[in-house]
């Protein structure tokens, strides 16, 4: 049985925190622009759990960047315990420890559709995006996102914008 909250973000991330330590998983609204194209704030959400088994790169998870700052974003790299995390519509990264991921995101719901992360369509979505480093930021920064986009849903049929 699905239950509605309203609070304040810092008692709703150390809430949904307190779930996940007990082994359930909990529905996020999204917030910003740092997960464009793929994740869009105020429109999206995300579900949220436990991280045991889940971190590698690709992978989008909630992390605690800095004292009650927290950002869900993709990982980058994995260097011991030294993780970097990139927001897909961002083009500077953010640094953590492995103790500093908190959840790990397994489902979205973009546009009103499920997407599990582990899907071939999302994981495809998700390796191209992590390889076009050398274009993303033109991509960011111009109006060629829009249009890169648009190319890949005319070839793909799959892509909304």
């Amino acid at each position: 049985m699905e239950q509605t909250l309203t609070v304040k973000n810092e008692e709703f991330i150390h809430l949904a925190l307190t779930i996940i330590r007990e082994g359930k998983s909990v529905i996020i609204p999204l917030k910003g622009s740092s997960m464009r194209p793929f994740l869009e704030g105020g429109r999206d959400k995300a579900v949220i759990g436990g991280v045991e088994g889940h971190l590698h790169r690709g992978s989008i998870v909630l992390a605690e960047i800095a004292t009650g700052q927290y950002v869900l974003h993709r990982i980058l790299s994995i260097e011991g315990e030294n993780v970097t995390l990139l927001g897909d519509g961002n083009i500077t990264p953010e640094r953590c420890r492995r103790s500093d991921i908190k959840a790990v995101a397994t489902i979205f719901y973009r546009k009103g559709r499920k997407i599990r992360a582990d899907a071939l369509r999302w994981r495809i979505y998700s390796w191209f995006w992590l390889h076009l480093c050398g274009v993303k930021k033109w991509l960011c920064l111009s109006g060629a996102r829009k249009y890169f986009l648009h190319t890949i849903a005319k070839v793909s049929n799959t892509v909304e914008y």
